[in-house]
C-alpha cells in the first residue's frame, strides 16, 4: 500500500473517532468520506460538505448514534426519513447556502417544529366513521356499590 494512501485511510480512522467507530460507520454506510461540519440540525444531525467528490456526493447528513427510532430498524440508524425540512434546499443543491450561513424563507406551509410520524401511539389521527357498525359491542351494565 502507497504511504499516501495509509496515511489518508489513517485519518480517515483517527477523525471518525478510533477503529470502532470507524467500522460501524463504515458498515452503516459503506463509504467514508471526509468533510467540513458545515451546521447541526434541530435533530441533532450533522450536516458535513466537502469538495473532494463528484456532483451529488458533495453534501451529506450524519445521524445521531443512541435514538428512540433505531430500535424499529434493528440498530442500523438509516436516517432516511428524519432530515430537518430546513436543510432540504442545500442537500438537495437547490441553493449554495446552508440554512446556517442564510436562513430559509418563513412559509406559512413549512412545520416550524417538524414531528416523526404518530401512527401506532396515542396520538394518531383516527378519522370519525359516518357509518353504522355493523357489530355493536357489548358494554358491562354499571353496578352501583353500597
Amino acid at each position: 500500500m502507497e504511504p499516501q494512501v495509509l496515511k489518508h485511510r489513517l485519518q480517515e480512522v483517527s477523525v471518525q473517532g478510533g477503529l470502532c467507530s470507524y467500522l460501524r460507520i463504515f458498515f452503516r454506510a459503506n463509504d467514508m468520506r471526509l468533510g467540513t461540519l458545515v451546521g447541526k440540525t434541530n435533530m441533532e444531525t450533522n450536516a458535513i460538505k466537502t469538495t473532494s467528490s463528484f456532483f451529488g456526493r458533495q453534501k451529506w447528513v450524519i445521524y445521531p448514534t443512541e435514538t428512540e427510532w433505531q430500535k424499529h430498524i434493528f440498530c442500523l440508524g438509516y436516517g432516511w426519513k428524519h432530515g430537518a425540512p430546513k436543510w432540504h434546499h442545500w442537500l438537495h443543491t437547490m441553493t449554495n447556502d446552508p440554512p446556517t450561513t442564510k436562513p430559509p424563507t418563513a412559509c406559512k406551509f413549512i412545520w416550524i417544529n417538524h414531528k416523526y410520524s404518530v401512527s401506532g401511539t396515542p396520538e394518531q389521527c383516527v378519522p370519525y366513521s359516518i357509518t353504522r357498525k355493523k357489530i355493536q359491542e357489548w358494554v358491562l351494565p354499571s353496578i352501583s356499590y353500597k
